[in-house]
Formats: C-alpha cells, structure tokens, sequence
C-alpha cells in the first residue's frame, strides 16, 4: 500500500516536470533560435543502474538494487536541433542560418557560447551583439559596424550598404557531438567539445523562428495534466483505503 503512494507521487512530479518543459517551450514559441525540449522518464530502478560504479576490476557494475521498480523520475531534458522556419524580416541587422551551425558570442564575463538567435542590435559602442547576451563574434572578434546601413554577404561577409566598406565577417560554428551542448539562457549553448568551422550559409534580412509545433505542446500537455489528475484520484483512493484500513484495525480489540 505504502509503494502505491510511492509509485503514483514518483509519476506525478515526473508529468509535472513534463508540464514544466512544455510550458517553457510554449513561452519561447515567438524566441528567434528557441530549440523545443522534451523531458525523459525512466524507471526507478533504471536510474539506480545507471548510477552505480565500478568493480575492483575497473569495469562498470549494473547491479539492480531493487527486483523491479514501477516508480518513475525524470532522466533528462533533451533537445530537439531542427531547424525553425526561415522567416522574412525588415531589420538588415536579422540573420538566419541556411544549414547546420551556430553564431559565435562573447558574454558579458568574457565566456563563450553560441545559438541560432540571429535577431541582433548594435550595443551602446556600434558593435553587433545579441541583447542581453553579448556581442557577435567574427574572424577577428568582435564586429564594430556602427549603423545598420549594410549589406551581408551569404558567407557572412559584412559592408556599408552605400560605401562598400568592410567590416567583418559572421563566422559560423557548428559541433560534431550535440548532446554535449549544455543549453542556458533558452537560446544560448556551451560545450566542452572544440567546435569546427561551418560553411552553412548567412542569410540576411531574415531570422529562423523557433521549432515549436504549438498544436502538438498543447496536445501534450493535456495528456500530461490528464495523468496527474488521473494519479491524483488513484492517490485519494489510496489514501481512503489506508484510513478505512487504520480505523479497522484500532478498532479490533
């Protein structure tokens, strides 16, 4: 009986981080670059193997601890790297990614990180920059445009729109391994894997929307706060079954 309110508690906050998941993906629907997430679930006993360590030999261990476990936890939140449609834009400072890879930024400490978000300003100094995250990096560093009358190249080349003059070039990044890409700040991603030069194309004018099907979120978040209110009920009659059940037995004598 005890189990049961283990077994149902462990699958409503498994589905009430799923609900969390989708309500994030829901919120960075309109996010330029926004990549949608998806929480996994395992078994209890599933997690536990997973988390053992080794023998006296140095090879891995998987001994279960328990027979069997119907008690679900959340494993990971995975993300899915499809590309977001390419959407049309009248801001010349909009650049989308034809392809596989990743724009460069240095934050504000100094680190490095990449996205998809290519919806760019000109920060207080004339360079280009992601707001709220840092400035966009080129060949040579950071980019100093100091207006937004320019003309960009698809290989991310960068000119005075009237003048012609040179002022840098958009490099794109791209990984060969990207479950090693750590997400924060919903459209930013560091690794600690080297990344590689990307010859994907630099499309101006333009940004990529993000990859959320709104309809199917919707669809699983109800499925979702079905199974909570589903185990919510089990869980009432859990708990009515263990009062009648206490009141029996102190009533033997």
């Amino acid at each position: 009986m005890v189990r049961g309110f283990y077994e149902i508690g462990s699958g409503m906050m498994a589905n009430q981080k799923v609900i969390d998941t989708i309500a994030n993906n829901i919120a960075n629907a309109s996010t330029a670059g926004y990549k949608a997430q998806e929480t996994v679930t395992v078994p209890f006993d599933e997690m536990l193997t997973y988390r053992l360590g080794t023998d006296q030999a140095g090879n891995d261990v998987a001994t279960p601890l328990y027979e069997r476990s119907w008690i679900n936890v959340v494993s990971d939140t995975v993300t899915n790297f499809d590309q977001g449609a390419m959407k049309l834009s009248e801001r010349p400072l909009d650049f989308g990614i034809a392809g596989k890879g990743f724009f460069q930024i240095k934050t504000k400490t100094g680190q490095i990180a990449y996205t998809r978000n290519g919806s760019f300003d000109l920060d207080e100094e004339g360079y280009l920059y992601l707001s709220g995250a840092g400035r966009v990096q080129g060949t040579n560093g950071d980019i100093f445009i100091g207006t937004d009358n320019i003309i960009t190249g698809s290989n991310g080349e960068i000119y005075n729109k009237d003048t012609g003059a040179y002022y840098g070039k958009i490099e794109l990044y791209d990984f060969a391994d990207y479950s090693q890409l750590v997400e924060f700040n919903n459209t930013m991603y560091q690794s600690s894997e080297n990344p590689f030069v990307s010859n994907s194309e630099v499309k101006n004018y333009r940004f990529e929307s993000s990859n959320i099907d709104l309809a199917e979120e919707i669809t699983s978040a109800m499925q979702a706060q079905n199974l909570i209110q589903s185990q919510a009920n089990i869980l009432q009659m859990y708990a009515d079954v263990l009062s009648d059940a206490t009141e029996r037995i102190s009533a033997i004598k």
